[in-house]
């Protein structure tokens, strides 16, 4: 485990999105809603210089949750659901039902 503290969730995905292929970013960002792209061009523009040690750990970091389904759980993955639940349904709705 590196001893380089993580991004912030927004610097994260800005580091992990400039890490791609091109054409693999450009299939990433067609499948975001708006305000999260928004938000993540706002982190890029906020990037400074990014060392290799800190792409390595964001890289690291975004493989461990795409291969270990419980990842996410553990990382704050309730907060996700609640918040994509709310975007989904409606805050209403989804405090009913998340």
């Amino acid at each position: 485990m590196s001893t380089i503290p993580p991004p912030s969730g927004p610097r994260q995905a800005a580091i992990a999105l400039l890490s791609l292929d091109e054409e693999v970013a450009a299939m990433v960002l067609a499948r975001m809603a708006d305000q999260d792209v928004r938000k993540l061009i706002e982190a890029v523009e906020d990037l400074d210089e990014v060392g290799p040690e800190m792409i390595d750990r964001v890289l690291t970091d975004l493989e461990r949750g795409l291969t270990d389904p419980m990842a996410l759980a553990r990382a704050g993955g309730a907060q996700y659901v609640r918040t994509r639940g709310a975007r989904a349904f409606g805050a209403d709705r989804a405090q009913r039902s998340v």
